[in-house]
């Protein structure tokens, strides 16, 4: 889960993305796109128990 963010340029947010990667270092692939503006929440069912995970979130408005 995340919060939204304090600044949304403006525009209101229509839209959150989350990358997954299995390296922090490496480039991280989309997972998942919410599709909702409320939605701050996803459950991840293709994990791996014992294995390190990372992930960024990135909000979406109409101007990008």
């Amino acid at each position: 889960s995340w919060t939204a963010p304090n600044y949304n340029g403006g525009n209101a947010i229509s839209n959150y993305h989350l990358y997954k990667s299995v390296d922090s270092n490496t480039d991280y692939s989309l997972h998942t796109s919410t599709g909702s503006p409320s939605t701050l929440t996803v459950t991840l069912n293709s994990i791996l128990r014992g294995s390190t995970y990372y992930f960024k979130v990135s909000a979406e408005n109409v101007i990008g």
